[in-house]
């Protein structure tokens, strides 16, 4: 097993900068999706931004590995409100509801969440 790093060692440093730099973008992500969901559901689904202010107040705070994994499974698990069963339990997706989608965008959504899963568990894993 390799020696560990001294928590004084440049190259740690960097890497909790940059993991810290990576949280914060995703805690603006999240906090957009927040204030986007309370601003769009806000009548119907008064509590559906909750789990995305949590989020992003865990993402700024704490810089966590662990933490991106919880950023692919919000994203993964904001696919289930594209299916119109789940949507009328949980609320609907507020970006389709922002610009009225038809199949093909709804397609779209679904291929930039799914980028977006593999991209903060790339960032977990490494």
């Amino acid at each position: 097993m390799p020696e560990m790093l001294p928590v004084d060692h440049p190259n740690l440093q960097i890497a909790r900068r940059r993991l810290q730099r990576t949280q914060w973008l995703w805690g603006l992500l999240f906090g957009a999706m927040g204030w986007l969901s309370y601003g769009v559901l806000r009548a119907d689904h008064l509590i559906a931004f909750v789990p995305w202010v949590v989020g992003a107040v865990l993402l700024v705070i704490e810089p966590q590995p662990l933490l991106l994994a919880l950023v692919a499974l919000m994203w993964a698990l904001s696919l289930t409100n594209l299916i119109p069963s789940v949507a009328v339990v949980l609320g609907t997706d507020p970006l389709g509801l922002l610009f009225d989608t038809g199949s093909l965008e709804t397609l779209v959504l679904i291929f930039v969440r799914l980028v977006i899963v593999v991209t903060a568990m790339n960032q977990f894993l490494l």
